[in-house]
Parts: structure tokens; C-alpha cells; sequence
């Protein structure tokens, strides 16, 4: 009786009748050895779909990896593409976007995978493509048909997943593909904690955000993101995340929400005006709306905030105001003027 070993796997060939599992189909592909896994395709007798729970299918194995050659092989022997596994419940083509194989997305759509196939979360491979910015797989999947409007099982679109997630490039992508956006959700998630979903902010120290100019809050956001404003908890870090369009979209939405009106001490009031009528009526007009676009709207401001602001101006914690005009302002009022002015814009 003849016994041989078949290029190094160790698998027992008894007069040409070679054993194999699946799982040494697996290992090979696992390995990356082409020829390994060519030679025990060949013999025709594994199970080419077996779901290993942890690693999935060798299919599976083979996108994820980038194995263009070995993905050819499995789907030339009819490795079925819509097959999923484990617990996110992935499909080949999702691992591929994920890991940014564009050759492999274009060859497993080519041979009929599934771009609407959903997983556990009920996302689709574009959303895969979204968690790493694979925008060259985005871009591959759009042009293929993908669907922008699918919505997953937590109510996210691709888009909103991209703003959530801080991925800019993918967001820009998608909306450069009229891909839908709500932004009152991107609100919601992003500003709303502080600022209300309404521009009312829901805290003194932080500032309402509803009727401010377009240009000021746009110049105040790339302050935050490129470091000339600092905040001590998170405000930089949540606007690094936003793109250039999403953030066009947020400062058009708090613009358009309706002035505030604040109560406040009405004994402030008489010296809080002669202040402003001296200090910063030529910037930010009589009823404090500003005279520019590119000045912030005082009235109905929280005091707090306000006076926060102006002793962050005098001390010069706070310097990306226009040539030092807020700084030279600021230079010379005591705390308890501040405090009268800024309980005087809060009325206002």
C-alpha cells in the first residue's frame, strides 16, 4: 500500500485518493498559499462553503484578507458569495469594503454579490466601507448601484453614520452624491447636549447658538478645529469630526432658528447699557444683532457665557478676535462692569 504526502500539508493520499478537510482548505487560505489552496480545490471533495463560527467561510477569509488570487479561485469553484457568519453576521463582500480590497468589492459585485445585503446591524456594505474612509470602495459601490438611502436597524443612513463616526471624507463623498442627511439628528447627536436642539443652549455656560450669523459661527467652528479657539471639554474634538458641507448645513440650521429672549436683573440693566452704548454699539448695533456678519449676536446671550468670554478677552486666554478688537475692549472693564453688561445683552 502506497502512502504520500501532497506539497508539505501533510494530507494522506492512499493510491491517489487524497483526505482533506475543510478546515485544511481554511488554514490554507489563512496561510495566503495560492498553490495549496489550488491543489486541494483540485481533488474536488471539500465542502468549499464550510462556516468555520470564528474565522467564517474561506471565502470570507480570502476577502478579508486581500487575497485577489485566492478570492478568483474560490468563486471560480462557485464559493457562494452571499453566505454570512458570526456574530456581525458579515458577508464576503462587507469584510472587502471594510478592509478597503476595492479589487476584490469590484470582482465579488462583477460575479453577483449582493450590495443591499444587510447584517446584523442592518447595514450594508457601504457602511463597512464607511468605519475605516474607504472612499475608493464607496465610490466603487455608488457607481455599482449602491443604495445612499438605506436605513439601518438604529435609524442610521450612510451619511449620518459618516458624521457620526468623524469619517469627513466619506461624508463629503456621499453628499457630493445627493445622499441624504437629517441634520436636525446630526444636532441632536453632536450639538444638542450643549447648545439645544433649538439654539437655546442648556447650560449658562454655554452659549445659544439660534439666530447667529452664518459667518460667525462658521469662523468660530474652524477656530475650534484648527486650534486658535481652545474649550476645556469637548467642543474641539466633536467639530474636528464635521466636514466642510455638514458644517455649512449646521451653521444654516441654528442661523435660521428664532432669537432668543432671556429674563435678567432689570437693576443691571441702566448700567449695563451705558457700557454697551460706550464699549460696542459701532460692532454690535443697538439691539445687539451685530453690524457685521462676521460679528457674533449678543442679545439674549447667557451672561455667563458672556462674561466668561470677555474676561478670557482681558486676559488674553481668548485671542481670535479680529485685529484685538474684543482684547482692547475688554483691557479695561472691572468684573463688576462685565458683569452688568453682560446681564444687559442677556435682556436684551
Amino acid at each position: 500500500m502506497r502512502f504520500i504526502t501532497c506539497l508539505g500539508l501533510g494530507l494522506l493520499i492512499l493510491y491517489g485518493s487524497a483526505v482533506v478537510s475543510s478546515e485544511d482548505l481554511i488554514q490554507s487560505v489563512e496561510s495566503g498559499d495560492l498553490e495549496q489552496v489550488k491543489s486541494i480545490l483540485e481533488l474536488g471533495n471539500i465542502n468549499i462553503d464550510h462556516i468555520d463560527e470564528n474565522r467564517g467561510t474561506a471565502l470570507h477569509i480570502a476577502a478579508k484578507s486581500g487575497s485577489l488570487a485566492i478570492v478568483r479561485l474560490l468563486t471560480a469553484k462557485n464559493a457562494d458569495v452571499s453566505l454570512v457568519y458570526g456574530k456581525s453576521q458579515s458577508s464576503a463582500l462587507h469584510l472587502a469594503a471594510r478592509e478597503g480590497h476595492l479589487d476584490i468589492v469590484e470582482h465579488l459585485i462583477e460575479i453577483g454579490a449582493d450590495t443591499e445585503l444587510k447584517d446584523k446591524k442592518g447595514e450594508t456594505p457601504i457602511f463597512a466601507a464607511i468605519l475605516k474612509n474607504r472612499t475608493d470602495v464607496i465610490d466603487a459601490l455608488i457607481e455599482k448601484g449602491a443604495s445612499l438611502e438605506v436605513i439601518s436597524r438604529f435609524k442610521d443612513t450612510p451619511t449620518y453614520k459618516a458624521v457620526a463616526l468623524g469619517k469627513t471624507e466619506a461624508a463629503e463623498l456621499l453628499l457630493a452624491n445627493n445622499a441624504p442627511l437629517s441634520i436636525p439628528r446630526v444636532v441632536e447627536t453632536k450639538c444638542a447636549k450643549c447648545h439645544g436642539i433649538d439654539g437655546r443652549s442648556n447650560a449658562p455656560f454655554s452659549p445659544n447658538l439660534a439666530s447667529m450669523g452664518q459667518q460667525y459661527l462658521r469662523q468660530q467652528f474652524e477656530h475650534f478645529q484648527s486650534g486658535a479657539r481652545n474649550h476645556p471639554k469637548k467642543t474641539s474634538r466633536l467639530v474636528n469630526g464635521i466636514s466642510t458641507t455638514v458644517l455649512s448645513k449646521l451653521v444654516k440650521y441654528y442661523s435660521e432658528k428664532p432669537p432668543i429672549s432671556l429674563e435678567t436683573d432689570p437693576n443691571a440693566m441702566v448700567l449695563g447699557k451705558l457700557i454697551y452704548e460706550t464699549a460696542c454699539l459701532d460692532c454690535h448695533s443697538v439691539d445687539g444683532a451685530a453690524t457685521k456678519i462676521s460679528m457674533p449676536r449678543l442679545a439674549g446671550q447667557n451672561a455667563e457665557y458672556l462674561a466668561i468670554q470677555m474676561r478670557a478677552y482681558r486676559d488674553g486666554s481668548r485671542n481670535n478676535d479680529i485685529d484685538g478688537v474684543m482684547r482692547e475692549a475688554s483691557s479695561e472693564l472691572t468684573d463688576n462692569e462685565i458683569l452688568n453688561l453682560t446681564t444687559y445683552l442677556q435682556g436684551l
